[in-house]
């Protein structure tokens, strides 16, 4: 048996050289502090050692003073962290370490004692000798082997705290030593001087920079407030600190000396003397992005990378950016709260007055559009619980002027700004998505601070809102419900009719002047699922973190889909139920359908469960199985009807690529080669439910490899029940559809079905190229699966779409039968099967090859479609006491029920569209 010191040694005693660095770093502080000249100067002369007469370097001298504070303060703080080690240190080897072994000698004490006892033979009187009572020696086992691992985790818990504390005193050595004098630097008075003025990881250099900022604040601050009286003017002002307004450093210092209040009314009254629009335009981008990085926000643009990352590196260390108990970022985003609930006058239309949040919003939205490395700071996103903040005043202020209760209008400042910016919201959204270069750079501060950013963005995306109009009646009041940020803003800003603007100029409105691209690539990043594969070695914090913003993703995910379908059942603009056969909300927000993909895609899990199984009133969210890290979307009844009826988003998703396909369809027909450039919605949709099924499978055989149908550790069943009501809806043009929509449907049918035949797309290759594939990889998947096989071979020369509408019975159970015999054949335990793969070799005579001659199941890609359909036979039938043909049954089940469950919606969509006494029967249905 192995000694205690064997199994738990104890760390090398290093005290007594701790000892000496410690009195080292102290010696070092007090040098500084009160063994030199600048470190004892009072501020009210000049020290001698740079000579009395030499006044000019009094500026110099005082900046050098100020940082030697910082420097001091950390290598203090470094000796006290490395005592607190030698202290933790000492009580490890004193106390613990002892502890331990003596526990662990005791256990082996014992059993011996019980070893020694069991050899002992007891005899009777006439020396024969007669069976012992029974042994403790094999009870003993089982207690042993336990206690042991009990001290060892013990052992492992002090020497991992000890190893914190090490580390807590190496780092605090470490940042006090870069303080001052790193490896690479020379001893020369020139070569410090030149590392503590100019070395840019340091935070001397960022002390240094701020200070210029400062001093360039100032300037700036004075200059603006005195106007420009022409073109001239102001050219000279962009060109002396135009690059200033966009540094970090600068921008943060300026939000310090200039509130948003001086900005938004300096702006417009500077904007009325100057008559140049590109001149006018960049203004409006400068100061723009000034404040947006006041406000916390990120420029990671080539020229200011650096900066950016110096001011994040060290920004807590530099007390100058603080403002009371809140940073200059935070105090700046609480002063654009209060300027965006402020009416101001247009100087050149005296009785036309703005909100301040449409002015910030477009002053941000210039900068935004110009700048594709710009993001907006979480100070301006935040939102908590019931307080106010500048995003929620923007958004109540949006629901109002929509329908111009207030009396402000909107316009834009001046006429020759991108004309998308009169819509603040898109403005404000424009500064949302993750800036260029964030997820690429190498810089954990940067990386920190994006993710911080995100987090922010999440939480207020998957907030709720009160006052605004939510049940469109025109009026803001207690019969309108407190809503999902992401909601309203996707399908509850739409106006139909021109009449309720009172001046006439805002007409019908869809929600978004681009057609809801910028605000869907917001939300596909926001509601994107993060990685679980770091979750077990998280902290209890960091896990409670990573499960918060699991749930706002879903929530942000649940409120896009509710909010489109929302938009779909309400916009009707000047009465229009349709154009071009497309439902308004839909059609004119097409350029986004491919992207909305992105955002369900994910989550099309929770989708399709609700759809089986609805949930009550109440329920917005469950996780998705027992013990589960992840949670998903929980529909109701209502809300499942909605988004699966022909008035339904994954009907309007169909549209998404009709058009190439239908054109695809043409070529064949005229002897030309198709060309499909991009996977439509459907098709992503469809490759997410793939990986999602896939992913579940795999889950299913790593816990039960020899999948029997009695083994409760096998849940193949259950995995396909949960995603055959989505693959039937993707596959399936709702009873009562357009002929538009079957057309549709039976063209993109038509393209996976000859994919599924030569069994490319099904294969675990295509549906499971990652374990949790993002947005990117499915994309992948689409693309190379989808799109670039060659096309001829997906068409046969006669090709018509009406040849082609296909049963979404088949089309589900085909492709959800092939990821399950792909999957099946990549991870299932063959070995203990009843009937051994071998047996499949003379399969027809040789003629069906499903194994080779060595019996080994061949790829399930190079399979032929009968070789696939003996080896589905084989699963089913030959396997019969294994869960495959139980499964199989349940989709088919399932897509009855989905099928029952479509025609009864649409029978209620009928019903209320003709109105009368069908509809009143159908509600009282309903109620019961």
């Amino acid at each position: 048996m192995p000694t205690a010191e064997e199994m738990m040694p104890s760390p090398a005693d290093t005290r007594p050289q701790i000892s000496v660095l410690v009195a080292d770093l102290r010696r070092i502080a007090s040098l500084v502090a009160t063994g030199t000249q600048v470190g004892t100067w009072d501020g009210t002369g000049t020290p001698g050692w740079v000579g009395e007469a030499a006044d000019a370097h009094m500026a110099s001298i005082s900046k050098l003073r100020s940082k030697l504070s910082p420097l001091v303060n950390g290598v203090q703080n470094a000796a006290d962290e490395a005592a607190r080690w030698a202290e933790a240190l000492g009580a490890v080897l004193d106390n613990r370490i002892p502890e331990l072994h003596e526990e662990w000698n005791h256990v082996q004490r014992v059993v011996e004692e019980e070893q020694r006892k069991a050899a002992e033979v007891p005899c009777s009187p006439d020396g024969h000798p007669v069976p012992s009572a029974p042994s403790r020696t094999g009870e003993m086992d089982p207690w042993a082997h336990a206690r042991r691992q009990e001290l060892l985790e013990d052992y492992k818990k002090v020497i991992d705290e000890l190893n914190v504390a090490a580390q807590d005193a190496a780092k605090a050595v470490k940042v006090a030593r870069s303080l001052f004098l790193p490896d690479e630097v020379g001893t020369s008075r020139n070569e410090i001087g030149l590392h503590m003025f100019e070395d840019e990881d340091s935070i001397l250099e960022a002390q240094n920079r701020w200070e210029r900022g400062e001093e360039i604040a100032k300037e700036i601050e004075q200059r603006f407030d005195q106007g420009f009286d022409n073109s001239t003017e102001l050219q000279e002002f962009l060109d002396e600190y135009g690059d200033d307004l966009e540094d970090p450093f600068v921008a943060t210092a300026l939000g310090k000396e200039m509130t948003p209040d001086q900005l938004t009314s300096g702006v417009l009254q500077n904007l009325r003397h100057i008559h140049d629009p590109e001149l006018c335009k960049e203004l409006v981008s400068k100061m723009g992005t000034f404040q947006v990085l006041a406000g916390g926000g990120t420029n990671l643009s080539p020229r200011y990378a650096e900066n950016q990352e110096l001011l994040l590196q060290f920004e807590d260390a530099l007390p100058e950016t603080r403002v009371g108990d809140l940073s200059a970022h935070e105090a700046f985003a609480t002063k654009m709260f209060e300027a965006g609930r402020k009416e101001i006058a247009v100087p050149w239309a005296p009785h036309t007055k703005m909100k301040g949040t449409e002015l910030i919003a477009q002053l941000v939205g210039q900068a935004g559009l110009d700048n594709p490395h710009l993001a907006l700071g979480e100070p301006v996103l935040r939102v908590e619980d019931e307080k106010d903040s500048f995003v929620k005043e923007l958004l109540r202020h949006d629901s109002w002027r929509l329908r111009n209760y207030d009396g402000t209008e909107r316009r834009l400042i001046f006429p020759w700004l991108d004309p998308k910016l009169e819509d603040p919201v898109f403005g404000l959204t424009t500064l949302m998505d993750q800036p260029e270069g964030a997820a690429t750079h190498d810089s954990e501060a940067v990386r920190r601070h994006e993710a911080n950013r995100m987090a922010g963005l999440k939480r207020f995306l998957a907030s709720e809102i009160m006052g605004v109009d939510t049940n469109g009646d025109g009026v803001i009041d207690g019969a309108d419900r407190k809503i999902n940020i992401t909601e309203y803003i996707m399908g509850g800003r739409t106006v139909n009719e021109r009449e309720i603007i009172l001046d006439g100029s805002f007409q019908s409105y869809s929600g978004f002047p681009d057609g809801g691209v910028q605000f869907t690539t917001v939300v596909a990043e926001a509601s994107r699922p993060e990685s679980d594969e770091l979750f077990d070695v998280m902290s209890k914090e960091e896990r409670e973190a990573w499960r918060e913003r699991d749930e706002h993703a879903v929530r942000i995910a649940k409120g896009y889909l509710l909010g489109y379908q929302n938009g779909l059942d309400v916009y009707r603009p000047e009465g229009r139920h349709e154009i071009e056969g497309q439902l308004p909300f839909g059609y004119e927000n097409r350029a986004a359908r491919s992207l909305a993909a992105d955002v369900i895609g994910p989550h099309l899990k929770g989708v399709s469960r609700s759809m089986e199984t609805p949930v009550g009133a109440g329920q917005d969210l469950f996780q998705e199985d027992e013990g589960s890290k992840r949670y998903l979307i929980a529909l109701e009844g209502d809300d499942v009807n909605r988004l699966r009826g022909t008035e339904g988003v994954f009907a309007d998703l169909a549209f998404d690529g009709a058009s190439e396909y239908g054109k695809a369809a043409e070529d064949m027909a005229r002897g030309r080669i198709p060309s499909i450039q991009q996977p439509s919605a459907v098709d992503k949709l469809l490759a997410w439910a793939a990986t999602g099924y896939q992913k579940d499978l795999d889950a299913s055989f790593a816990a039960a490899p020899v999948p029997l149908a009695d083994d409760p550790r096998s849940r193949i069943t259950e995995a396909s029940k949960d995603w055959t009501h989505i693959t039937h809806t993707l596959f399936t043009a709702p009873q009562g559809a357009s002929a538009l929509q079957m057309q549709a449907v039976s063209e993109q049918n038509e393209m996976w079905r000859q994919r599924m035949e030569t069994g490319v797309v099904l294969t675990k290759a295509a549906a499971g190229m990652l374990k949790y594939p993002g947005v990117e990889a499915v994309a992948e998947i689409t693309d190379h699966f989808l799109v670039q096989p060659g096309l001829a071979d997906a068409f046969p020369a006669d090709f018509r779409a009406q040849d082609v509408t296909r049963s979404g019975r088949g089309m589900t159970e085909e492709f959800m039968k092939g990821i399950l015999m792909a999957t099946a054949a990549e991870e299932v335990d063959f070995s203990q099967a009843r009937i051994p793969l071998s047996k499949l070799y003379d399969s027809a005579r040789g003629e069906i090859k499903v194994v080779d001659e060595k019996g080994t199941l061949l790829p399930f890609d190079s399979m032929s479609p009968n070789s696939r359909g003996r080896f589905f036979d084989y699963l089913t039938r030959e396997l019969a006491d294994w869960e495959f043909q139980y499964a199989v049954d349940a989709v088919s089940d399932e897509v009855t029920a989905a099928n029952q469950e479509r025609q009864y919606v649409v029978s209620h969509e009928d019903a209320r569209r003709a109105g009368g006494l069908g509809a009143q029967e159908l509600e009282e249905e309903e109620e019961e």
